[in-house]
């Protein structure tokens, strides 16, 4: 990230949200004026979040980091690691079937319109498996989910915040 960028960041925050070293997760996207249509955007907070206080709150550290793993000049194995965490919604270090029903229904929302029914749901995360699950044991754990990523050419450009 060059200077230019952090600067017009800095310039963006708005500076009543500062409180001592915390910025809570909810305040999050809209200091950086990032698209509220974002599904993970809490569960991001969520993860790069080193609070005691398990609310998503972000230290300028914290911050940074998120800023880093979503930059341009992040590596596959730093991306796809964040990713792995951000989509294993029970922190268990697996994508089971609960983790990933979730993350479709983030992904397709919870609408009626745009729900998919429970086969469609459980077709689709069969699918899933079959293709990810190497070691068969009924889940994609972050080795798995690296190996799937890494045949993913567009994944590395398209995992980025831009601001």
């Amino acid at each position: 990230m060059g200077d230019e960028t952090l600067i017009g960041l800095l310039h963006r925050i708005d500076t009543t949200l500062f409180k001592p070293c915390a910025w809570h997760a909810g305040n999050f996207f809209s200091m950086v004026k990032l698209a509220k249509s974002n599904p993970f955007r809490k569960r991001i907070c969520h993860v790069f979040s080193t609070s005691d206080m398990k609310d998503g709150s972000l230290s300028f550290e914290d911050f940074l980091d998120l800023l880093s793993a979503f930059s341009d000049s992040a590596t596959l194995e730093i991306k796809s690691h964040y990713a792995f965490r951000i989509f294993d919604f029970d922190d268990d270090g697996t994508l089971d079937a609960r983790d990933l029903e979730k993350l479709v229904n983030s992904l397709t929302g919870e609408t009626d319109d745009t729900r998919l029914t429970a086969e469609e749901m459980r077709q689709l995360i069969s699918n899933i498996l079959e293709e990810s699950d190497i070691d068969k044991d009924g889940t994609v754990n972050l080795s798995e989910f690296q190996h799937v990523i890494s045949r993913s050419p567009d994944f590395v450009s398209s995992f980025k915040i831009v601001l």
